[in-house]
């Protein structure tokens, strides 16, 4: 089923369909609470070919997570933007390229949004380093402001801190350099980078 504009259309709105929001619906339907207890293996990598052969409502899904491989698998099994490539790295160079690809079977431009507060349902969030795949990739619900230089971004992905998938609110304020820095993810001062995003 498609909620429109996350069943909230007086704050939000998606006229044409381009928002990715099945990904982040098909996140929360097959993937959050899916055999609970994800813990991350001594190497939590999962092969390609893994995430390629997992379908909608299979049980086969990986018993360890990397962050942007729950957001690949969600991207690939909504039937939306299937050349999105497997990595943090890679997906982060591919946004940012701009270009043309298909959403929801209609062709639209896809573009790294810089701006923080301009994110929409069912973005793809990018923080931290990514030359040496040191980062965090998760996708957006909505976003709070708390003051000028403090926002709430309410997500859903897989964590390493605590070895789960699921929603997160993550805390971002701006350092005196302008900087957006992520102050509630463990350890990790993840800086944001950008969205994945898609031009209306």
């Amino acid at each position: 089923m498609y909620h429109y504009a996350g069943n909230n259309p007086v704050k939000y709105t998606d006229p044409d369909g381009r928002e990715n929001k099945a990904a982040l619906q098909f996140m929360k339907d097959y993937i959050v609470g899916k055999n609970s207890g994800y813990g991350y293996s001594p190497d939590p990598h999962i092969p390609g070919d893994t995430w390629t052969a997992f379908k909608k409502g299979a049980e086969n899904l990986p018993d360890s997570l990397l962050c942007y491989e729950s957001v690949w698998a969600s991207y690939r099994n909504t039937g939306t933007t299937k050349d999105m490539p497997a990595s943090r790295a890679n997906a982060f160079d591919w946004f940012k390229a701009g270009g043309k690809t298909f959403v929801n079977g209609i062709e639209t431009t896809k573009k790294l949004e810089k701006n923080i507060l301009n994110g929409e349902s069912g973005d793809v969030v990018f923080m931290g380093e990514f030359d040496d795949m040191y980062g965090h990739s998760v996708l957006l619900e909505s976003i709070v402001v708390i003051s000028d230089d403090k926002l709430e971004l309410n997500t859903v992905g897989a964590f390493s801190p605590n070895g789960k998938v699921g929603p997160e609110k993550m805390i971002f304020e701006k350092n005196k350099d302008g900087k957006w820095i992520n102050t509630s993810h463990g350890n990790y001062k993840y800086e944001f980078r950008g969205y994945g995003q898609y031009e209306k």
